[in-house]
């Protein structure tokens, strides 16, 4: 073998390793671009902020199944979420339910539908923010029981599922919260 074929089989094998590099960077990027716009056209709300306390309560509710009797919802859990949308398109808000907490025997109701003021659905229009603000009645709340309860340190730390569609795609995003307590 001659000096210059020697040289021309180590170009080779060089340019073959840079081509193989170049391909497998290439990928990658390409991955990374696909699930960036996959992001922007189908988005997921991003939570910026949250707040939960027990407040008193002056209204009546009707609890589920029991049309004709009302209860008295001494106290509401109240739940602030500011959540932002970092897609092209619009977020629709569903449902905002109350996966774990330790006082969850007093809800009367663990979901609420997620609607304006007027009853419309809520949009979280393209790169733009929300501020959700839902109530969750509580029965029996003002007993010694759950005063007992909360002083003991239960109900602290809530789990929340707030149900969304983002562009074409449904979903479900877990948020953690913690409960501020009883405010006056």
């Amino acid at each position: 073998m001659q000096w210059w074929e020697i040289l021309l089989n180590v170009l080779v094998v060089l340019s073959s390793g840079a081509m193989a590099v170049f391909s497998f960077f290439l990928f990658k990027i390409n991955r990374a671009n696909k699930n960036l716009q996959d992001q922007r056209e189908n988005p997921r709300p991003i939570v910026v902020d949250t707040m939960a306390y027990i407040l008193l309560s002056p209204r009546l509710v009707v609890p589920p199944g029991f049309p004709r009797r009302f209860h008295a919802a001494s106290h509401v859990l109240h739940v602030k979420l500011y959540l932002s949308n970092p897609g092209d398109s619009p977020i629709y808000l569903k449902v905002l339910t109350i996966d774990e907490w330790e006082l969850q025997d007093f809800l009367i109701d663990r979901s609420q539908f997620i609607r304006d003021p007027k009853g419309d659905l809520v949009v979280i229009p393209p790169r733009d923010k929300y501020f959700l603000g839902i109530d969750f009645p509580l029965i029996n709340f003002d007993t010694a029981k759950a005063k007992e309860r909360m002083e003991a340190g239960e109900g602290e730390k809530a789990r929340l599922v707030l149900e969304f569609t983002g562009g074409t795609k449904t979903g479900k995003l877990p948020i953690d919260v913690k409960v501020a307590g009883l405010v006056l």
